[in-house]
This record gives C-alpha cells, structure tokens and sequence, in this order.
C-alpha cells in the first residue's frame, strides 16, 4: 500500500503486564497494513513489563515511561507523543486480529478522511468462551441523531482496540484523569458529541478476561466514572446509556446502592427505562420504529 507517512499510532498503556504484553505488542506487528507506529506508555510498572518491550526490536516501536499516574493519564500521555494522523487505542492485554488496521485503512480511504471515528466489533474471550460483542451491528455512517440510540442498543461498540480516531478531534478532549474505571465509557460518550462517526461489522481485536481487573470495583469509588456521572441536559438515548451503566453500579457497589439511589434520585427511573427497553421486546421494537 501507498505510504502515508505515519498515518496510525496505537498507543498502549502499561502497567504490570509482564505475562501479556509480548502477545499484545507481536499481534500489531503482525498486522498486514504496515504504516504505523506503537507508542508505548508503561505508567510506572513495578514488574518485568518495561523490560519485556525492550527486547522487542521493531522501528515502530516507541517506548516512554512515567510516573504511574492511571490508565487514563497514560493514554493522554501517548496521544501528546504521537506522531499519526490517527489515533487507536488497545490495552496492554488484548489482541488486535491481523487485519484490522488494514480494514480501518481502507474506509479511510474511500471516505476521503471525512470521518472522525471508525468504529469495528469485537469478541470477549476467556479460556472457554467467545462472544461477539454487537451480534447485530450497524453498517455504514451513522446519523447524527441516531448516534447515542444505536451506542445503546449495540449496534456498534465504541472502546479501545475497536476505534479509530482522528487526532484533530482530540484538540480539545481528553481522558478525564480522575478515573480509571469506566473511563472510557465517559471519554466515548464526549467524544461522540461532535464526530461523523463510520461503522464496520468486522470484529477488530479479542478482549482478553483472564487478564483484565476493569470489571471490579474500586475502594476509592472518586475514581470511578458511575459515581460522577452527569444526566442533565442528556437526551434521551445518553440518559439510556448512562442509566444502564447506573444499574450495573449497583451490583458492583451495593453498599452503595443508597448512595446512588440520593445522587441520581431525578434519573432513577432510567435504570428501569434502559432495562426495559433492552429486554422488552414489544416496546423495544414500537420505539426502534420512531
């Protein structure tokens, strides 16, 4: 293919994953679009992880070590070093399948960069299960008014190792530093905003569940993105995705269901809302109509 110059940087935040970072690293490298770059972010690892990508000998390869700051520092930190016209997230944990950058590339190009986002699937593994994530996805642009409906109703994901960003879109938005869980549904959810955003069916990358601790809940909740979310002057489908996120706080946290239950007592009802309209099928096919 044409060289663009350093049209992608994937950038990687690590911390502590020296049993996985080998594998994450060799499966960008083995991509069969070749024109990009790998910025590397180890955020202060007290293991072999630094030293694992050292051995690593790849041009393509830029390593930078700070301070251990959080996944969403270590991301911000990456984006200031990168060198691309794009930008694309994976963790230090997960697999990117070997063509996708090239799947990425190609609707840059037939879109004549008019978009700011391409977003692809992907499927959750563990040693003994797959599971797509968006079994029904989207195809195509996506318009502007149906952007926060379909994120809900999964017709297309929107994290890292699936998603493609144009860097000038990131002028102005950043990952908000306080978090380091659900961070990355508070910086998508920003980000969408203001984007055309491109969705393809292809399944990107393998989110791997035997290594990831996103799930678990934090003893300093402050961290967490579900305890400062903000519902005012939402529409209706970011209300959805938000009261989703809400329902799923109270199984992580339910010693602080009260808690929840007094700071989202306006938008409660949009934890029943979104569970409805996921698992109500005779409502959920009135409303997919409108």
């Amino acid at each position: 293919m044409k060289d663009d110059g350093c049209l992608f940087s994937v950038i990687i935040p690590l911390y502590n994953k020296e049993k996985c970072i080998a594998r994450t690293i060799n499966s960008v490298l083995s991509q069969s679009y070749t024109n990009f770059e790998i910025v590397i972010v180890d955020d202060g690892s007290t293991d072999n992880s630094a030293a694992i990508v050292k051995t690593i000998t790849d041009s393509r390869i830029r390593l930078f070590q700070k301070e251990n700051g959080g996944v969403s520092s270590a991301r911000n930190y990456g984006i200031e070093k990168a060198l691309g016209k794009w930008i694309f997230f994976i963790d230090a944990d997960d697999i990117l399948l070997p063509s996708s950058l090239e799947k990425l590339y190609k609707v840059f190009i037939s879109s004549e960069s008019k978009m700011d986002i391409i977003a692809g699937n992907y499927a959750r593994v563990t040693q003994n299960t797959t599971d797509i994530y968006c079994s029904r996805t989207y195809s195509g642009l996506v318009r502007e008014k149906d952007k926060y409906k379909y994120f809900f109703l999964n017709k297309f994901a929107m994290c890292p190792g699936s998603t493609l960003i144009n860097k000038n879109l990131l002028r102005n938005i950043r990952y908000n530093e306080r978090f380091c869980r659900y961070e990355d549904l508070d910086f998508m959810l920003r980000l969408m905003h203001n984007a055309t955003i491109y969705v393809i069916p292809d399944i990107l990358f393998e989110y791997c569940l035997d290594y990831t601790f996103a799930s678990r809940p934090l003893s300093d909740i402050g961290k967490d993105f579900l305890f400062s979310m903000d519902f005012k002057g939402k529409t209706f489908w970011e209300k959805c995705i938000l009261g989703e996120a809400l329902y799923y706080a109270t199984f992580s946290y339910p010693s602080y269901r009260l808690v929840m239950r007094k700071k989202y007592r306006q938008y409660w009802a949009f934890i029943y809302i979104a569970n409805f309209l996921k698992k109500g099928r005779k409502l959920y096919r009135k409303v997919l109509r409108k």
